[in-house]
């Protein structure tokens, strides 16, 4: 029965998200042009990369992302619904005859830098004849929140609104821990997820936003209840079908690190170290089952509907993005890169405490962190290719390690005074 109930909550979970896109589609274009067209214009304002000065640093914004997101929403035709939501066009106005390349496999060795989405994106608002794309192998799950907001707001507004949402959710968050902890801890959480740049990142890019919502809100689901391994696996699962459906590939592994860090803070189970690496790789296991699984039903549905060739092209993006073919990536570049992307007096600081303390630290009571830390590192192993050509976001999975070891040096101090 309970296998049962496990599969109804993940059949429900999908069709909930899917009914939600395909329901999006009855937006019109017309209701949100207004504003697609002020943000069109404040995009390109900024301009597609631009820096900004945060905890003592400067952090490098990329503005594409947005400009894309903006684009292949406004570019959905109604009258074209499960096209549109499954195919995802962008830089197309049904009201414009323009030829559109179709997503292949040469695509893959492409890249934006040699052009400019935010001039892109104005140039469709404003009806000009230019070349449409298909950009089919994410879900573009993000269209279910973006297209109801562009009614009210452009993206200025949209980014003001999901900074405080981001806000709001992680002081619930830190206040739950104080409850449950102590205000040491509670603080070394909230700075710990602060030093990714959050708040500078959040209110001049919605990029990437999405997987820290994700991950703060389930956090907060882990501390108000009390759950067991089996509905922790289920809200791992949850995560990943999520993190697939709104996410750019970001830093999609830190929805299953924040949460499972979280977690062992308030777990009370007396696990040993076998039993703690045991749990720690079905959490892992369980995580990426259920997020490549989500991305490989987008590939099958389109192959099944349209016969596009997706489940190739995808798994050929895989080995792209892993630098298995096409390009040899240099892991010591993606980690310099994203290091660097990731300093500054937040980082500075826990890693100065956590050095003063590394003697006395008691490893085997730190299992879990210590674990994190070392996923994070087989991340960017992996996904070298990822992170040495996107150093500007990829950069934030680097709070999983500022996490741990602010918790980790908490728990020492902690310890120190009894």
């Amino acid at each position: 029965m309970k296998i049962i109930k496990n599969i109804g909550i993940i059949f429900s979970v999908i069709c909930s998200l899917l009914i939600l896109l395909y329901f999006s589609t009855y937006i019109s274009r017309d209701s949100i042009k207004s504003n697609v067209v002020k943000s069109a214009n404040i995009l390109h304002k900024q301009g597609p990369d631009f820096i900004k000065k945060s905890l003592g640093t400067y952090v490098f914004l990329h503005n594409h992302t947005d400009a894309l997101m903006i684009n292949i929403t406004y570019g959905i035709d109604p009258n074209n619904k499960l096209e549109s939501i499954l195919i995802n066009k962008r830089n197309y106005n049904p009201n414009v005859k323009a030829p559109i390349d179709k997503e292949a496999l040469g695509n893959l060795k492409g890249s934006t830098k040699n052009y400019d989405l935010t001039i892109d994106l104005l140039k469709t608002v404003n009806n000009k004849k230019i070349r449409a794309s298909e950009y089919m192998k994410y879900w573009h799950g993000y269209i279910i929140i973006l297209k109801p907001l562009l009614l009210f707001l452009d993206i200025t507004g949209i980014r003001i609104l999901i900074t405080i949402l981001l806000l709001i959710s992680l002081s619930l968050l830190c206040f739950l821990i104080y409850k449950e902890k102590d205000w040491m801890t509670s603080l070394a959480v909230f700075l710990s997820i602060i030093s990714a740049n959050l708040v500078t990142t959040a209110l001049f890019n919605i990029q990437g936003m999405f997987v820290f919502l994700i991950a703060i809100i389930s956090s907060i689901i882990v501390m108000k209840k009390d759950l067991t391994d089996n509905d922790f696996y289920m809200l791992i699962i949850i995560n990943g079908i999520l993190t697939a459906f709104f996410d750019f590939l970001t830093t999609p592994i830190i929805t299953l690190l924040i949460p499972v860090i979280i977690r062992n803070l308030k777990d009370k189970e007396k696990r040993d170290k076998k039993q703690i690496v045991i749990y720690f790789t079905k959490c892992f296991i369980i995580f990426f089952v259920s997020y490549i699984g989500f991305w490989f039903l987008k590939w099958l549905i389109v192959d099944l509907i349209y016969h596009r060739n997706m489940i190739r092209i995808g798994i050929e993006e895989i080995f792209f993005r892993t630098g298995v073919k096409y390009r040899k990536p240099s892991i010591l570049s993606a980690f310099v890169n994203n290091i660097l992307g990731a300093i500054n007096i937040i980082t500075i600081a826990m890693l100065i405490l956590y050095l003063i303390n590394i003697k006395k630290i008691r490893y085997k009571e730190n299992i879990i962190y210590n674990l994190s830390i070392l996923a994070i590192i087989l991340w960017y192993i992996v996904t070298s290719q990822h992170a040495t050509q996107h150093p500007f976001f990829t950069y934030r999975n680097m709070v999983v390690i500022t996490l741990a070891i602010a918790l980790t040096t908490v728990s020492k101090n902690k310890k120190k005074k009894r």
